[in-house]
């Protein structure tokens, strides 16, 4: 029977060394993207004031995840863990930097923050639009991973000049070096976040305490962390309220306030109903229509998918602003129906499995808190958008990874899941080098035991 011969994408894939199936479910989700990106782009055009035409954006969106996925391959070549070890060594400095830079509203020309929609959370680097809050997800999950290997290896070597200078045994105490290296960094990485954003706020902190969790670090220190941010949040909240807002008056907690409210009180009355009730031109109308387009909007496209519209199709994303964005599993739901969206979740839910199975097999502390950090965060992400979308959360401004609107959060996503399955390969490269190692033990203990029948044969 004649061998088929192999084409050239059969034998690129079968020259992948990592994990086969984290690729395809990378890949199918740039694919989703590019799909939701097209039927988007018809309103993108006036959102960016007419500058572009439509087929314009589609082709640097294409060109754009084409980056991306070219990211996750260049990383998917380093050979070690230590160049994401060193990255992540200095992951909260950076972070720390962005997050002071946009607090301060920089101005220097080359870079500066930017205010969209009354929040502070992007900067501008050299005409590059850099979303922080996306940035330092990644960035202090790779730090955690770092500090939490170290801390369990007794690492942290300033600790111990430290206490060779002064004598004092505490500066290598695990509750105190867990203090300076972990729960000081997660509480100013929270501070500085919750100065731009309530909802995104939680989410990392969220993030940040189940990635130390992943690394083995003790429950009860991390319970203990937990409670003293808890009761330091509550206290920094009463006193917001006290004050009337102008204790820390640049936190957006109104705005928290204000969506929790707007969510609480939903009746079943549609949106131009409740419009139409209220009066379009009345004060009343006009802030339920401001308040309320987003999340009613979505609820609108996810009951039309039900038969869904087709591809190209949506009506909401002309009512919806930037739907493409904040509300992107809506117009997928609406335009693909429930099959698309069951397509989508089960791609987020693959990518925790695949990155469960990585994780479980690493040895190293930093590659298995790592690995299961990133997943959980962008499965999480996405979770929280889908529940938002569908009406179960409020709006919190979570993007879908990978799928939504936004080059510099994928670009971000991309480097991680590419961090992932390199360390996949370098993975199943141990394993297999171990495997190996144990069939020629095993051959070679055959092979003595043939050598003794033999000898016991011939005596």
């Amino acid at each position: 029977m004649e061998k088929t011969e192999k084409n050239i994408f059969q034998r690129l894939f079968d020259s992948i060394e990592g994990d086969k199936v984290l690729l395809m479910i990378i890949i199918m989700l740039f694919m989703v993207s590019s799909l939701a990106i097209f039927s988007a782009t018809s309103i993108m055009p006036q959102v960016r004031n007419g500058s572009v035409t439509r087929p314009q954006l589609f082709v640097e969106q294409l060109i754009f995840i084409v980056v991306s996925l070219g990211a996750v391959f260049v990383i998917y070549r380093f050979k070690t863990f230590k160049w994401f070890k060193i990255l992540g060594r200095f992951s909260f400095l950076i972070s720390l930097v962005l997050l002071l830079m946009l607090d301060a509203h920089v101005n220097l020309g080359i870079i500066r923050a930017q205010c969209i929609n009354s929040a502070w959370r992007t900067l501008y680097f050299l005409g590059f639009q850099l979303h922080v809050f996306e940035v330092v997800k990644v960035l202090m999950i790779l730090y955690l991973s770092w500090a939490v290997h170290t801390w369990k290896n007794d690492g942290f070597k300033l600790m111990k000049v430290l206490q060779e200078a002064t004598g004092k045994t505490f500066f290598t105490n695990e509750w105190f070096t867990g203090l300076i290296y972990i729960f000081i960094p997660i509480g100013v990485t929270a501070l500085l976040v919750f100065m731009g954003s309530v909802s995104s706020m939680l989410f990392i902190t969220l993030v940040m305490f189940i990635t130390i969790v992943i690394g083995g670090f003790p429950m009860k220190q991390t319970f203990t962390y937990l409670a003293s941010f808890a009761g330091i949040l509550v206290m920094v909240i009463m006193l917001w309220f006290a004050t009337d807002g102008k204790f820390m008056s640049t936190l957006r907690l109104g705005t928290a306030m204000s969506r929790l409210e707007s969510f609480s009180s939903h009746d079943d009355l549609s949106f131009d109903e409740k419009v139409l009730q209220l009066g379009r031109h009345t004060a009343e109308g006009r802030k339920f229509i401001d308040d309320n387009r987003q999340e009613i909007g979505s609820l609108i496209a996810i009951k039309e998918g039900i038969l869904p519209l087709g591809p190209g199709s949506s009506t909401q994303k002309y009512k919806v602003p930037v739907m493409y964005g904040d509300y992107m599993y809506s117009l997928i739901v609406e335009e693909y129906g429930f099959i698309g969206g069951i397509i989508v979740i089960m791609l987020f839910l693959s990518l925790l499995a695949r990155g469960s199975l990585i994780a479980r097999n690493c040895d190293d502390v930093f590659a298995r808190t790592a690995v299961g950090g990133i997943t959980v965060m962008i499965s999480a992400q996405a979770m929280m958008h889908i529940a938002i979308n569908v009406g179960l959360m409020p709006m919190t401004g979570q993007t879908l990874p990978l799928i939504s609107d936004g080059k510099s959060s994928m670009l971000m996503f991309s480097v991680a899941l590419g961090i992932v399955f390199c360390i996949s390969k370098i993975v199943r490269k141990q394993i297999q080098a171990e495997e190996a190692a144990a069939v020629q033990e095993d051959l070679q203990m055959r092979a003595e035991e043939v050598k003794e029948e033999t000898l016991e044969t011939v005596e």
